[in-house]
């Protein structure tokens, strides 16, 4: 029984450390997205007509008075965050994921503009 008690007790140990190093690396590609993307916090994930897309929200905004500067500003987000159930930002559907019913291939040609 003491035998069992520690390899029981080594293989904990173990876990442990690796959840440490996964823990590490996930940090660590946090902080990578966070330099390129800004907070994480403002990428949207979009579902355009069946295709997943994330954007910035600052990308989505960028012309004033548009559509999707309304649909994305501050004001709106905050309320729409607030609403959610998923609490996800404005979402509108079950994964999270704000719908946008326009062609996959333009909006995307818009975004990457």
């Amino acid at each position: 029984a003491a035998r069992a008690l520690e390899a029981e007790a080594r293989a904990l140990h173990a876990a442990l450390e690796a959840q440490d190093g996964e823990e590490g690396a996930f940090e660590r590609e946090e902080s990578f997205v966070s330099f390129f993307f800004g907070e994480t916090k403002d990428v949207v994930d979009l579902c355009v007509t069946g295709e997943r897309m994330s954007a910035k929200r600052s990308t989505l905004r960028a012309c004033a008075g548009s559509p999707l500067a309304s649909q994305f500003d501050d004001e709106m987000w905050a309320q729409a965050t607030t609403t959610s159930p998923a609490g996800g930002g404005g979402d509108d559907s079950d994964d999270g994921c704000v719908s946008i019913d326009f062609s996959a291939y333009c909006f995307g040609k818009v975004v990457d503009h």
